[in-house]
């Protein structure tokens, strides 16, 4: 015959994280017909929110959770006919309800952590030894490498910008720049080329076309042409 069994958690001793694991014990015992837990209600402890369990408002008071429990106990086994009672609890306290239970012949099955004593495990039919939960471990994922940064690819120079590099960077009045005059000289008698060989109308608009590469100054006798950049690759080396 299936023994029917009531479940009598000590909210006050006893964490809510063992909830399954009393459930657990209590199914393999006999026929779950009640399932309660002692506490005061207005604490936060998480068995207000526990499902399976009743929660039993015992009150503030010192041991109230204690002493409603034993009363309830008692009143199931000798109204009811309750016959077989799992207390949880590691308090030495319900020494004495475990043994008043079994004197009006029920079965007292106790649950409870490592601490509990001796003496209320001996007044037990038996009892079962709860195995410590292990915290929550929060894995947190490892900082991310930072992106490199994107690096600009550096521009290929064509023939033509190749030869007025090489030749204002071998300027005689000064590495990087030259005389507007004297680069329009040199331009032909070093490559032969003129402005009727550009797209542009003179060398002024081809230079100022491309102001990453050339700086001109303003018109005048004395206006420079000047290199606005580092020495680029070339694209092919220039003749002559």
């Amino acid at each position: 015959m299936i023994q029917k069994i009531c479940v009598m958690t000590d909210g006050d001793n006893i964490s809510a994280k063992y909830a399954a694991d009393i459930l657990k014990a209590a199914n393999t015992e006999g026929q779950l017909i009640a399932c309660r837990v002692y506490t005061d209600a207005t604490k936060a402890n998480g068995w207000a929110s526990t499902p399976g369990y009743r929660l039993v408002h015992s009150g503030a008071g010192k041991n109230a959770a204690d002493i409603l429990m034993a009363l309830d106990a008692v009143d199931l086994c000798l109204t009811k006919n309750v016959m077989t009672f799992l207390i949880a609890s590691s308090d030495g306290d319900f020494t004495h309800l475990a043994t008043r239970l079994r004197e009006y012949g029920a079965k007292v099955v106790g649950i409870g952590e490592a601490k509990a004593p001796a003496v209320y495990r001996a007044a037990c039919s038996k009892f079962l030894e709860m195995k410590p939960i292990a915290p929550a471990v929060t894995v947190t994922a490892p900082p991310q490498a930072p992106k490199p940064k994107k690096v600009a690819a550096t521009p290929q120079l064509s023939l033509l910008d190749s030869q007025i590099h090489r030749l204002i960077q071998e300027s005689p009045q000064g590495p990087g720049e030259m005389t507007y005059g004297a680069f329009c000289g040199l331009m032909r008698a070093t490559y032969d080329i003129t402005p009727k060989d550009l797209s542009e109308t003179d060398w002024r608009s081809y230079l100022q076309s491309r102001p990453k590469l050339y700086f001109v100054s303003p018109k005048g006798a004395e206006a420079v042409v000047r290199l606005t950049s580092k020495p680029l690759p070339n694209a092919a080396h220039s003749a002559g």
